[in-house]
């Protein structure tokens, strides 16, 4: 199911790149600027697409949002192809 305005976010291992090698870590405990390699987070919030047929596999649509206290206030998923409402100024109009 894909997720909506006003859903908590999932809280889904991810992996932080450290010193040290790679990091187990909870999406919840950082929630920005950590890769989601195998997908796992895309597919929590159901924004998945298969990009096989250009040698890309699985991996997450292009969107944005904006949330608070891990609550989705504003979700922007972009059509295919498209790059406008996940960009920084279409989000700066939302706040």
């Amino acid at each position: 199911m894909t997720i909506k305005v006003g859903d908590r976010l999932p809280d889904v291992k991810l992996v932080k790149a450290t010193e040290n090698g790679p990091e187990a870590v909870q999406s919840g405990d950082y929630f920005t600027m950590l890769a989601d390699g195998n997908g796992d987070f895309a597919e929590a919030v159901g924004l998945t697409m298969d990009g096989s047929g250009f040698g890309l596999g699985k991996r997450g649509q292009r969107w944005s949002a904006i949330v608070e206290d891990g609550v989705v206030k504003e979700l922007n998923v972009e059509a295919p192809g498209d790059f406008s409402v996940s960009s920084a100024e279409h989000m700066l109009g939302q706040l």
